[in-house]
């Protein structure tokens, strides 16, 4: 985390176990949220500061899917919305994944990450990874997923979500 707009940089306070980050969005200059793909469960976690990344620690997890979250963006210290790739049960502690047995997942937030609630995701990419979110306001945000259809060339849809 850097205090002087990226001109010298420190190390942060993570929980032990945390794996690799995957996704940051910073609501303000303290606010933030991080996905992380978790390496003692299957999926991810989701981390908060509220010190400008000093120190972190893991929110709530009611309701969030067990699934690969890459994808974070937080309109409000207490609004984010995660996007990613759900697996069942089978795949879900190996890897390499098998793409074809997941799901595309949109989960919401309202109250900082201590619950989600899933989001339908649109007709025709059920079965897709959803690899970005971008969230410009509480009620309005875009999201990207990588959709591959048998005997066609994989391809990106960008679409957007409503409150």
């Amino acid at each position: 985390y850097s205090t002087d707009g990226g001109a010298t940089w420190s190390a942060a306070s993570v929980p032990a176990g945390s794996g690799p980050i995957e996704g940051l969005s910073c609501a303000d200059s303290s606010d933030c949220s991080a996905v992380t793909d978790d390496v003692s469960v299957p999926g991810s976690q989701v981390l908060v500061t509220s010190d400008g990344g000093a120190t972190w620690t893991v929110a709530g997890d009611s309701g969030l899917p067990q699934a690969l979250l890459p994808g974070i963006s937080c309109a409000a210290s207490s609004t984010c919305l995660v996007g990613g790739l759900s697996l069942p049960a089978s795949q879900q502690a190996s890897k390499p994944i098998d793409i074809a047995t997941a799901e595309g997942v949109l989960a919401v937030t309202s109250d900082g990450g201590e619950s989600w609630q899933l989001s339908p995701v649109p007709g025709g990419l059920g079965h897709d990874l959803v690899t970005s979110v971008s969230c410009p306001s509480a009620g309005s945000c875009f999201a990207l997923a990588w959709q591959e259809v048998p005997s066609q060339p994989a391809k990106f849809v960008l679409f957007s979500y409503g409150s």
